[in-house]
């Protein structure tokens, strides 16, 4: 085990785009290694976002390092996010593993938005006779390699609930992190070499596809030099169709300037997304005079630019015309400055009840065309029925003792409860329309315990933000 712990430290301290970093929690950690430790129920790593720029990271997937399945080949292996502070849930998934495989890495996807200074737990949750290569560490906290994350301590339960017990063994943990905001470097990654470039040509493009989802808010021309005062205008086109997707304009301030170009409003937000061309061209007015052009020469095509957010699929120049068609290997400065609009999730409002005072979570980040899992504990026998309802501000009214959401209901399912936990999936459309709708929900349940002239509980409300 000790050469598989080598080769992953080196992959995670190895040259890394900082669009995508990958965090072994580990690392940098005093204590050492113990093989084959049980993990029965949840094992957390406590841990909060460290570095002061952006202000948060969004978190895509982990990796759960040195699995031994080879005990209870059925096993389901569940990856657990809970915010410290309230205890709640804030993203989850599992998957069964059908697999005898000891030293074996298991990678889940998890969306969540760890915001700086905020202290989370990250879990790993099995159902069965697992084992597992941990760490034991001698002491807390420290800051991991990629100065990302600081680790503050180790927990566990027995169940597929909060762990809150101090433990003597640390999951051994790996996060596939971006950050929020992204200057997107269109010129770097194509092997050219930066030069000067003569504007005897008034436009210039780059073709790009997005390797995933991206909302772009503005267009960056650095080291642009041209008469102050000049002008400069940019247009977004979808590149099959050549329909212009967003324009913007703006003006140099000095003679060799960085150009910032927002997005204008008439287009704003722009999304952009996987499997579509697009074509970013900026346009000086050849009445402006004399211009030269930063860039990257002798370039070659596709390439993956800098922050792996983008594929670069050509330049292009052209005299005057709005759309330029000229191949060139020559790849100006041109930035996107972009980021991903991760959802959201947000509790608010009372909950009333007795003993089975459910607590209504999301399991999943609310994204259009995905599936939100919008998870029920503490309900008791069940069932619990799930008011749906869209309003970024749901009322609460008093009714019967209890405290219902009133807004007009979308939908009201019911779904059966083991453990007093269930799940309720809920396809959302992919529709990017829909990005930013409020999907509101509450969960109700029989509760003879209850203390309302009725014998049920409710949660309070969960306010799903759709994402992309």
């Amino acid at each position: 085990m000790t050469l598989l712990r080598t080769l992953v430290t080196l992959l995670c301290l190895a040259a890394l785009a900082p669009a995508q970093l990958h965090s072994d929690l580990a690392t940098n950690g005093t204590g050492p290694f113990v093989d084959n430790v049980p993990l029965q129920g949840s094992l957390a790593v406590e841990v909060s976002y460290f570095y002061p720029y952006p202000s948060a990271r969004n978190l895509d997937s982990l990796t759960v390092h040195g699995l031994d399945l080879s005990s209870s080949p059925s096993t389901v292996i569940g990856a657990r996010i809970y915010d410290v502070d309230s205890q709640r849930l804030v993203a989850c998934n599992q998957i069964t593993l059908f697999s005898s495989s000891t030293n074996y890495s298991l990678n889940l996807s998890i969306e969540a938005t760890l915001e700086q200074g905020k202290h989370y737990r990250v879990a790993v949750y099995s159902s069965g006779a697992a084992f597992a290569d941990m760490m034991q560490p001698t002491t807390f906290p420290w800051l991991e390699a990629t100065q990302q994350f600081e680790v503050h301590g180790a927990y566990h339960t027995t169940g597929d609930d909060y762990p809150w017990i101090v433990s003597a063994h640390m999951p051994w943990i790996e996060l596939h992190h971006f950050p929020q905001d992204v200057e997107s470097y269109l010129e770097s990654g194509g092997g050219g070499t930066l030069s000067s470039q003569d504007a005897s040509f008034a436009s210039v493009g780059v073709d790009f596809t997005p390797l995933t989802q991206r909302r772009i808010d503005g267009v960056l021309v650095r080291d642009l030099d041209v008469a102050a005062g000049s002008p400069v205008a940019m247009q977004v086109y979808d590149s099959a169709t050549e329909t212009v997707i967003a324009t913007g304009s703006s003006t140099a301030s000095a003679t060799s300037d960085n150009v910032l170009i927002p997005i204008s409003p008439t287009f704003s937000p722009l999304f952009v997304f996987p499997d579509t061309d697009y074509r970013v061209v900026v346009y000086i007015h050849p009445e402006s005079g004399a211009a030269m052009w930063e860039g990257a020469n002798g370039s070659t095509f596709p390439y993956v630019e800098y922050h792996k957010v983008f594929r670069v699929n050509g330049a292009y120049s052209a005299f005057g015309a709005p759309f330029p068609t000229t191949p060139m290997s020559w790849v100006p400065k041109i930035r996107l400055l972009n980021d991903r609009v991760l959802g959201t999730n947000m509790n608010t409002g009372t909950a009333v009840g007795g003993a089975n005072t459910p607590m209504l979570h999301s399991c999943t980040t609310p994204t259009i065309g995905e599936t939100l899992r919008l998870r029920v504990e503490n309900g008791g026998v069940g069932p619990a029925t799930i008011v749906l309802a869209i309003t970024p501000n749901p009322t609460q009214t008093p009714l019967f003792g209890l405290l219902p959401m009133i807004d007009t209901a979308l939908d009201t399912p019911s779904i059966p409860l083991s453990g007093g936990k269930g799940t309720l999936s809920l396809p959302i459309p992919w529709d990017p329309a829909a990005i930013g709708l409020p999907l509101a929900s509450q969960a109700f349940v029989p509760d003879a315990t209850s203390p309302a002239d009725l014998p049920v509980s409710h949660s309070d409300v969960l306010v799903s933000t759709l994402g992309f």
